[in-house]
């Protein structure tokens, strides 16, 4: 098996599939990953059509993956290459270059493709399948021409042209037709799936009320204004929005909360478990901060690992003018391209602590993290992040209040 990545996403380490969990279970219990397979029968046109279609996709922002299977074999490096050597000594083979990387490794005795699906899908906006007609994964299928049709019945006992999907083809989407035209159809299919597809992909919430709040004095999220505290106002507002809100940090929690909330394991969930996440949204769950990152990226980690499938509405604690609206529009910048949606303020400055992370914003925190950086707004600069300008009516839900003085000026405006 070989895996070719390009570094398109900048700079820094990588963050180790080791240690990203999940795998083939993984990529089963998630509904809502952006695959599609393009299935046909032989000399249907499908590497073709795929190679047309491919540098669209990237030229409007998307990192797309391709995944083919070869019943023949593959051939991918050179006889005494010192990459074959190592290969054919029993070991997976990992090769680095100035624009790509090239990884081979054994087969195991398991069905990998699911496995695979959920590796590429990690790093990239889609994944597209070649082949693969009797998987669940969602398809289009492609006619072969009529002349292919006519000749391949002739040759068969049965007789008469037929181009049928076979029985074990599931799940079929869209079936295009030979002939000009199937690439720009193709891609007219794939804008307006793929977005209905990133957006239905469950949306959690958490609020991260892990600061010291030493210039205030006391913990910001326990302060009251209008009958609640900015935790519960705070709380009450991502609800709608999203599965489940959890707490990131370990600030205290309100007194009418559950005694000291439910910890949550710092492995990830399978969403298919109803016992895991649970129907009660009431109960307040607390994710313990990854412990191989420091500052608002540990609580950020800890998210995306525990679901790692999920995108993520974080806010922070100290946002007591938050509104209904601001989230709104927030969740409405949410479309392929975007791993991050980091919106900036009046100042040219960037507000990570209320906005939105796909899972593949994993990939890129780990990076900073690998860089010693624990602060998220250095995202910027990564091409998926989108950092789009907070509407003039809207900025109050961006503003914090850090001292004992702001505090009564927002006392003085109620």
């Amino acid at each position: 098996m070989v895996r070719r990545i390009r570094r398109s996403i900048g700079p820094g380490a990588r963050e180790s599939h080791a240690n990203q969990g999940g795998g083939a279970s993984e990529m089963k219990s998630d509904a809502h990953a952006c695959v599609l397979a393009v299935c046909g029968w032989k000399n249907s046109g499908k590497t073709t059509l795929l190679t047309e279609v491919i540098p669209a996709l990237v030229r409007r922002g998307l990192r797309v993956a391709a995944l083919k299977h070869d019943a023949h074999g593959l051939s991918v490096d050179h006889p005494g290459k010192d990459s074959d050597r190592l290969y054919r000594a029993g070991a997976t083979v990992s090769a680095q270059g100035p624009n790509e990387v090239f990884i081979r490794r054994h087969r195991f005795d398991i069905d990998e493709l699911l496995d695979l699906v959920a590796l590429l899908a990690r790093d990239h906006d889609l994944v597209l399948v070649e082949g693969h007609k009797g998987t669940p994964l969602p398809k289009i299928w492609l006619d072969r021409p009529p002349d292919t049709i006519a000749s391949t019945a002739a040759s068969t006992a049965k007789g008469g042209p037929s181009d049928e999907l076979p029985p074990e083809t599931t799940n079929v989407l869209a079936r295009l037709p030979w002939g000009d035209g199937r690439a720009a159809r193709l891609l007219e299919f794939i804008e307006s799936w793929l977005p209905a597809r990133w957006r239905s992909r469950e949306l959690y919430g958490a609020i991260l009320i892990g600061g010291r709040s030493r210039r205030m004095g006391r913990p910001k999220h326990l302060i009251e204004t209008g009958g609640a505290t900015w935790f519960e106002r705070i709380r009450s507002l991502l609800s709608p929005h999203v599965r489940r809100v959890v707490v990131l940090g370990a600030g205290e929690l309100p007194a009418t909360s559950p005694p000291g909330g439910e910890t949550a394991p710092s492995t990830p969930i399978d969403q298919d478990a109803d016992g895991v996440l649970g129907a009660d949204c009431g109960s307040l769950l607390r994710l313990p901060d990854a412990p191989d990152a420091s500052g608002p990226i540990a609580g950020l980690l800890a998210a995306l690992r525990w679901a790692p499938h999920g995108a993520w509405l974080v806010c922070a604690c100290d946002l007591p003018q938050l509104s209904a609206p601001a989230i709104e529009w927030l969740c409405a910048q949410r479309r392929p391209g975007r791993w991050a949606v980091l919106p900036r303020g009046e100042s040219g400055r960037v507000e990570p602590l209320l906005a939105v992370y796909e899972p593949q914003a994993r990939t890129l925190l780990a990076a900073l993290r690998h860089e010693g950086i624990d602060a998220p707004r250095r995202l910027v600069g990564y091409a998926q992040v989108f950092t789009p300008e907070i509407p003039g009516e809207l900025l109050a839900s961006w503003c914090d209040r850090d001292t004992p003085a702001e505090l009564d000026e927002l006392r003085g405006q109620s």
